[in-house]
């Protein structure tokens, strides 16, 4: 048992013998489970020293247990406990995990939610810890793999809040959105988790968000864009070829060596190369093949416009006409086949006419993508602006 006394964390008997025992542990030596699991869940201990708890942290790390690690870290350098009050804050929480696995989480910090007319909080918490849900908090959810659902169902009985909900990686719609209805609002990605099959709940609002570029893509100054004619690529694709039937047919037509495209094939999603060496071949192509994942929706459309290519998409609704995107100053196929014959017609133009083609053709995607980033911003301020009553 663990009792907070005078807003730190004392030990009761069985916890300090542990904590003794850890005490003398060196990175060579051998951590019990018991000692590091009661110092793991301390956010304050009395007495600890922060070395102590740093050499600790890189045991677990060594283990390959980044979780337990931070906690121990968190223990070692935090100033003081979770505020009670956090004045005209918005909060985010933010689950380890989830920055880990959310490849487009910095976009979501930086720009989307990176203008909310108050001062905002970003907080990171455990896999199992239990959220801090303070008046005006927003929290991050990917998929429904954690029990935030009923902590947001709680929190909504007990009259705390208001809460609003970041909904990421609902990729194909089909997870769980019962705990919509305890929110808010909710600001999701994938326009194929909307609609009438998946009905908003009453006092609810949820807003389809656009995913924007990866981690390690943007941002990126537009002054600093190299111009189209003085690219070395025609076009790229770089990613994994297996996963879905539009892309397989791409990838075919690549491995064909039948498109003058630069083509590097991956292992598996967001894996084989660092995300700097995908930026760095994007901002060294002109046209960018952005084939649909597990939906219609693919962040290598936000990360083309990112580093001034031009996306190229099929049958892509978001960007079609009705969809969020429509306005996209993009190239749209019916089918990955018909990409060659537009290729071709861009080599056959004369060098000076291909030369004003290309360069007026990235000037609007990249003044497009720069107003549409302020326009989402702005957008999002007023849903959560409006959500939490804040003038």
């Amino acid at each position: 048992m663990q009792s907070v006394e005078k807003g730190r964390l004392a030990m009761a008997p069985a916890d300090a013998e542990a904590w003794r025992r850890l005490s003398g542990l060196r990175r060579d030596g051998d951590a019990t489970g018991d000692a590091l699991v009661a110092i793991g869940r301390a956010a304050a201990i009395d007495g600890s020293r922060p070395r102590d708890l740093r050499e600790a942290a890189s045991i677990y790390l060594a283990r390959g247990d980044a979780e337990t690690a931070f906690r121990l870290l968190d223990a070692a350098t935090a100033l003081g406990e979770w505020p009670r009050d956090t004045g005209d804050e918005i909060v985010v929480i933010w689950r380890r995990a989830w920055l880990y696995r959310a490849i487009e989480s910095g976009f979501m910090q930086n720009v989307l939610l990176g203008d909310l007319g108050r001062p905002v909080r970003h907080v990171c918490i455990g896999t199992d810890e239990r959220p801090p849900l303070a008046p005006r908090t927003i929290l991050v959810v990917l998929g429904t793999e954690s029990t935030d659902g009923a902590t947001l169902a709680e929190a909504h009985a007990a009259g705390r809040g208001p809460i609003g909900v970041v909904h990421m990686g609902d990729e194909r719609g089909d997870r769980d959105k019962s705990f919509y209805g305890h929110a808010r609002f909710v600001l999701r990605h994938y326009v194929s988790g909307m609609g009438e099959a998946h009905p908003t709940p009453a006092g609810t609002v949820v807003q389809w968000i656009p995913n924007g570029y990866a981690n390690g893509i943007g941002p990126r100054p537009t002054s600093a864009i190299v111009p189209a004619t003085s690219r070395r690529y025609l076009c790229t694709f770089m990613g994994y070829p297996r996963q879905d039937p539009s892309r397989e047919e791409l990838t075919g037509l690549l491995e064909a060596d039948q498109l003058p495209c630069a083509y590097v094939p991956t292992p598996a999603f967001s894996a084989g190369y660092p995300p700097s060496e995908y930026a760095i071949r994007l901002e060294d192509s002109v046209f960018a093949l952005a084939p649909r994942g597990h939906a219609v929706e693919s962040i290598r459309f936000f990360d083309a416009l990112e580093r001034g290519c031009i996306p190229v998409v099929v049958k892509a609704s978001f960007a079609d006409v009705g969809g969020p995107m429509a306005g996209a100053p993009v190239v749209r196929l019916s089918r990955w086949g018909e990409l060659k014959g537009f290729l071709d017609g861009i080599l056959a133009l004369k060098e000076d006419e291909r030369r004003e083609r290309l360069l007026g053709m990235q000037r609007d995607a990249i003044a497009w993508w720069t107003e549409e980033k302020a326009r989402w911003q702005a957008k999002v301020r007023g849903v959560v602006q409006q959500g939490f009553g804040l003038g």
